[in-house]
């Protein structure tokens, strides 16, 4: 078993839906530019994390099962008392965006770098939480042998 491990710094952002438009009579359906830019940012940072750098096989060709843990983290609003602040560290976060919006950006974002497609996937664990520090993402991709 391997295991690549990366971090995102940002905003946590769930996959938006795709937008279809009509031209010339034909239907054209299109990613958003916002969730294009996040994927491309966290494609980003799988390349550059020290694990991926290091790994024995090439991700993007292999073809067995997967798990992926995910843990994103919202910041407490500024607004809050020190006290609620306090109480709130770590808790689970029940806003949007969605658990399987979430899981459906990062593995999209990393589908053809990762691993070959994501339907090679067959754990998710993700986790939501409130967070005094940073908001972003922790990855953690478990390659089976």
């Amino acid at each position: 078993m391997y295991q690549i491990k990366f971090t995102y710094l940002g905003k946590p952002k769930g996959k938006e839906r795709p937008r279809t438009v009509r031209k010339n009579g034909k239907v054209w359906s299109y990613t958003p530019k916002k969730t294009a830019d996040y994927e491309s940012k966290i494609r980003c940072k799988f390349l550059e994390s020290p694990d991926f750098c290091t790994c024995p096989f090439e991700t993007r060709e292999y073809e067995g099962k997967l798990s992926v843990n995910i843990e994103a983290y919202f910041k407490i609003p500024e607004s809050y008392s020190d006290s609620k602040k306090f109480l709130l560290q770590g808790k689970a976060y029940q806003k949007k965006p969605d658990c399987d919006n979430l899981v459906k950006s990062v593995l999209d974002s990393l589908n053809g770098v990762a691993y070959k497609d994501d339907a090679q996937v067959t754990d998710v664990c993700i986790k939501k939480r409130y967070n005094v520090g940073e908001e972003g993402l922790k990855v953690e991709i478990l390659y089976y042998e």
